[in-house]
């Protein structure tokens, strides 16, 4: 039927001109038995109103919001130890630039995400310089990033328009050397990073997928509780989570008990605290996640990473 011609030259042009993973469009686009019908998904998702509490922490607020977000790479192939431009253009539902609102404290988030889990980034295009106005004018914004291992990566992004926080996912296949590593979970809740002793633990201790949890981490430095832990781009902690299988992905902010958000997502700029810190989740369904939490303590970037089993 015409939805195969359609989607067939379509899936062509975002493998071959925008490096789009092949394994995940057949999972997105199966037609096998919808074929002439509207409700299939596309890279150019209407942004719904996720369920509450669902792993997807950056949906829609009350209002749906139709984006559409296009992304491109120079080199169009990736490879690994070299310096690679991503470049993300964002649009509305009528082709027109998406004017874009800065949200804790960055224009557009871009998370990176190896599929062995060796790798995390979290870079913005403000690292690259001041955000310009042609970059407004056009809602495109590109970042740099070198892949130190060549297979699968998920590119996650964030951003918040018209008062709704957005998120979009894509992936890329990196060629070279060397390649990754078989991803074997370590589900030990207490990791040592430098001088810093991080402990995790879940409220309840057994996660099942659909119920609300409770992350609660525990900050020592030198065997002493760190108390003056400071916010990092606008919130007490960012907190990265995804599937083993890279489907689920969400990049949500730590609180500090009893804390008060400001709204829009922000949090009252607060420093010295610590040294627990909480986030709250709940997991779509059962499988093995990570979660990365990335903390400011005298201005060092503490980048922790635990693995959960979910039931």
């Amino acid at each position: 039927c015409w939805k195969w011609y359609v989607m067939s030259g379509l899936a062509k042009r975002l493998i071959v001109d925008n490096n789009v993973d092949a394994e995940f469009l057949a999972e997105l686009w199966d037609i096998s038995s919808s074929c002439g019908h509207d409700e299939d998904l596309n890279m150019h998702k209407h942004y719904k109103k996720p369920d509450s509490g669902a792993l997807a922490g950056h949906g829609t607020s009350d209002n749906d919001m139709e984006v559409k977000v296009d992304m491109q790479t120079n080199p169009r192939s990736l490879e690994t130890n070299s310096q690679n431009e991503i470049i993300f253009t964002l649009k509305d539902s009528d082709g027109k630039p998406l004017d874009l609102e800065i949200s804790h404290e960055r224009i557009l988030h871009t998370i990176i995400i190896s599929e062995d889990f060796s790798t995390f980034a979290h870079i913005h295009p403000e690292d690259l310089g001041a955000i310009t106005d042609e970059m407004k004018k056009e809602a495109k914004y590109p970042v740099r990033f070198t892949f130190p291992k060549a297979g699968k990566y998920l590119i996650a992004i964030d951003f918040s328009s018209g008062g709704n926080d957005l998120s979009k996912q894509f992936f890329v296949n990196v060629k070279g050397e060397p390649a990754m590593n078989e991803f074997i979970p370590d589900f030990t809740k207490e990791i040592d990073i430098d001088s810093y002793h991080i402990e995790l633990n879940t409220e309840p201790e057994n996660i099942i997928a659909g119920k609300e949890i409770k992350l609660i981490y525990n900050v020592k430095k030198n065997g002493e509780l760190v108390k003056d832990l400071m916010t990092y781009l606008g919130a007490p902690m960012h907190v990265a989570v995804v599937s083993s299988d890279l489907k689920h992905f969400v990049h949500t902010h730590g609180e500090v008990p009893g804390e008060e958000m400001i709204g829009h997502g922000e949090h009252m700029m607060l420093n010295n605290f610590g040294p627990e810190l909480e986030a709250h989740l709940k997991f779509p369904e059962k499988g093995i996640y990570n979660i990365f939490g990335e903390m400011n303590h005298n201005g060092n970037r503490i980048l922790s990473h635990f693995s959960v089993d979910v039931k």
